[in-house]
C-alpha cells in the first residue's frame, strides 16, 4: 500500500485519497467527493437506505409471524389433552427461533447501516 503525506495537515494517508496534495478530510467537499464504478456515493446511498429498509421491515414481519405462529400453537397444546406437551414445547421453539432470526437480521442492518456511515464519511 503506497501512503502519501498531506500537504494541509501532514497526516499520513493512503496515497489514492490524496487529490493534488491534499487529503480527503482537508480537501473542498467538492473535490472529496468519491465515486465508484457504480456510480457517485450519494446514488449508492439512497439505494442502500432503501435495501435497509426494506431489510428492517423483514426482520419485522419475521418476528411478528413467528411470535403469533408460536402463540397459536403454544394454546393450541394447552387445550389439547394427551400429547399437549409436545405442542407447547414446539411453539415455544417457534417463536425462540423467530427470535433468533429477527436479531441475525438486525446485525445485518447494523452492519449496513455503519458501512452506508463508513461510505458518507469518506
Amino acid at each position: 500500500m503506497i501512503k502519501g503525506e498531506c500537504t494541509q495537515c501532514g497526516k499520513t494517508v493512503i496515497a489514492s485519497t490524496i487529490n493534488d496534495g491534499v487529503c480527503l478530510s482537508c480537501g473542498r467537499p467538492e473535490d472529496s467527493k468519491v465515486t465508484s464504478s457504480r456510480g457517485d456515493i450519494a446514488g449508492v446511498s439512497n439505494s442502500s437506505t432503501t435495501a435497509i429498509t426494506t431489510l428492517n421491515g423483514v426482520a419485522v414481519v419475521v418476528l411478528m409471524f413467528s411470535m403469533l405462529c408460536g402463540l397459536v400453537v403454544v394454546v393450541l397444546g394447552g387445550q389439547s389433552g394427551i400429547g399437549g406437551a409436545y405442542l407447547v414445547i414446539a411453539g415455544i421453539s417457534i417463536a425462540v427461533i423467530g427470535l433468533v432470526q429477527w436479531a441475525f437480521i438486525k446485525v445485518f442492518v447494523g452492519i449496513a447501516e455503519d458501512i452506508k456511515a463508513i461510505r458518507e464519511k469518506v
